[in-house]
């Protein structure tokens, strides 16, 4: 007699209410090693769950080792930044010093380094004050070019030495710095233009113990500007022709 769909039905409600029943089922319908199989599978799952649960609690033990890292490197960055800022005001501090040491070297020894362009040399605070207040007075320059002009490092005045312009009053435009650069370039240039507005005849020297580079050196020759190195002037007296070209651009 075949099993019917209720029959199937009422078997099923029989091994649900009796498991006893359901495991005796199992013991002769399934073999002893297909027992074993499905068992083995769980135990294994069962380490592989313990092991997740301890790799968990590891990664979890690195991430706050990583979080406390970064704030150790963000608190040492901090750090390494405060002091290269600190350097970096040491580098201006000792540019200035050196800057202010080269100017009074040179203000004090101007008559010697100076004595190879020009006779009788002296400061020329006072004279070029005068030329300014006058070229002021007649519009020729504005109050703040006067004043831009009396900034500068040294204002030198003598006679040409030797040539064609033997004789006639010469100022120079100094700009003193350890390290020339083109700013100290600019700066004469634009200085001597103030007084050559104002009728004088001025020249723009730059002096350096050393120079930023020598292709500024050289642009700042080809621009006519007496350039000195380390107590050395450029164009040198041996080369006066070249002096002179310097000095003639500068006529006003």
């Amino acid at each position: 007699m075949a099993l019917t769909r209720e029959d199937i039905q009422a078997l099923l409600r029989m091994l649900d209410e009796a498991p006893q029943l359901l495991q005796e089922l199992r013991r002769r319908i399934l073999p002893d090693h297909f027992v074993f199989e499905v068992r083995l599978p769980t135990e294994w799952m069962a380490q592989v769950d313990r092991r997740l649960a301890n790799l968990e609690r590891d990664v979890g033990g690195l991430r706050k080792d990583v979080g406390e890292l970064k704030g150790d490197f963000g608190g040492l960055k901090g750090d390494v930044d405060g002091l290269k800022r600190d350097v970096d005001d040491l580098k201006n501090d000792v540019g200035r010093l050196k800057g202010m040491s080269k100017e009074i070297t040179f203000r004090q020894k101007a008559g010697a380094y100076l004595g190879v362009l020009l006779r009788g040399g002296r400061d020329a605070s006072e004279l070029v004050n005068k030329i300014l207040d006058e070229a002021e007075a007649e519009g020729l320059i504005t109050p703040q070019e006067a004043d831009y002009v009396r900034a500068e490092d040294l204002l030198w005045v003598g006679t040409v030495k030797q040539g064609k312009f033997e004789g006639q009053e010469l100022i120079i435009v100094a700009e003193i710095s350890w390290v020339a650069d083109e700013g100290d370039v600019e700066r004469a240039i634009e200085r001597a233009q103030i007084l050559r507005k104002a009728k004088a005849w001025a020249v723009p020297f730059v002096v350096g113990e050393e120079w930023v580079s020598q292709e500024v050196k050289e642009k700042a020759l080809q621009r006519f500007v007496f350039c000195a190195e380390n107590g050395r002037i450029e164009p040198e007296r041996s080369d006066w022709s070249n002096v002179e070209r310097v000095l003639e651009v500068w006529r006003p």
